[in-house]
Formats: structure tokens, C-alpha cells, sequence
């Protein structure tokens, strides 16, 4: 677990240098596709670089879940929605926690199980959750582009 934790650090430490670095050399009034393709460089970076690092990492971590299940998660409390929030906050927000909700409930339903049969039962989740997970993301760029363009009261 120290030698896991320990790489997790450096590799963090790794991908925010090369963050920072493909930060500083963007424009101070970059667009968003601009952006979106220097996190893509990014990712692309960081892979050909701690490529076997991870690997390893990968490795360690499916040892680490071999040796201990995941310990049952708590149900959160039942979500409240401020008062304020805009339709279309309240909604992401719905979305979300049914979402999260339904997560914890299939991890816990496989917490003792042998780890390829969680990540079967995670891999069907998410097939079968898809238009709740791309519901969410679309909800979540609306409101993006809502905070974007609604003037600072």
C-alpha cells in the first residue's frame, strides 16, 4: 500500500508539471476548444511518458483490491435542493444524486465479491446507465454555459 500511494503521488505531481507547463504556454484569452485540445495534449503526454507507471500502478491496485474488498459504502442523507437553485441546477442535481445513488447501491451489493465480478457488474452499470450519465453531462455543460453567460449578480 506505501509503494501505491507513494507512485499515486509522484504520477500527480507528474501530470500537474506537465499541466502547468502546457498552461503557461497558452494564450491569456484561450477559447475553450483551445483548452479542450491542450487537456487532450495533456493526457496524451502524460501516457507516453508514466505509460509502464501505470501499468504498475494498475497492477498494484488490482492486488490491493484482491487482498481487501471495498468496505460498504453509507447511503448520503436525502439530497435537498436550495431554495434558489434554477430548474435546470435542480434538475443536474436530481440527476445526480439518482445517479450516485444507484452506484453506491450496486458497490455495495458487490463489495465481497471477487474483483472481476465488481468490475463486470460496474461495466454493465454503466451500460445500462448511460443516458443518465450523458443526462448529467449534458446538464452539467448547460449549466457551465449558463454560469458563463449570466452576468455576476
Amino acid at each position: 500500500m506505501k509503494d501505491f500511494l507513494t507512485a499515486q503521488a509522484s504520477l500527480a505531481n507528474a501530470r500537474a508539471q506537465i499541466h502547468n507547463q502546457l498552461v503557461q504556454a497558452m494564450p491569456a484569452n484561450a477559447t475553450s476548444e483551445q483548452v479542450s485540445k491542450m487537456q487532450q495534449q495533456e493526457r496524451q503526454i502524460f501516457r507516453q511518458q508514466h505509460g509502464a507507471d501505470l501499468q504498475t500502478q494498475q497492477q498494484r491496485d488490482q492486488a490491493l483490491a484482491a487482498d481487501s474488498p471495498p468496505a460498504a459504502r453509507p447511503v448520503p442523507p436525502p439530497l435537498h435542493i436550495p431554495a434558489d437553485a434554477s430548474p435546470q441546477l435542480a434538475a443536474f442535481l436530481t440527476t445526480r444524486d439518482q445517479v450516485m445513488r444507484s452506484k453506491i447501491q450496486l458497490q455495495n451489493q458487490y463489495a465481497s465479491a471477487a474483483p472481476a465480478a465488481r468490475q463486470a457488474a460496474m461495466k454493465q452499470w454503466r451500460q445500462q446507465n448511460a443516458h443518465l450519465l450523458l443526462q448529467m453531462q449534458q446538464q452539467a455543460k448547460t449549466l457551465a454555459q449558463e454560469s458563463t453567460t449570466t452576468p455576476a449578480n
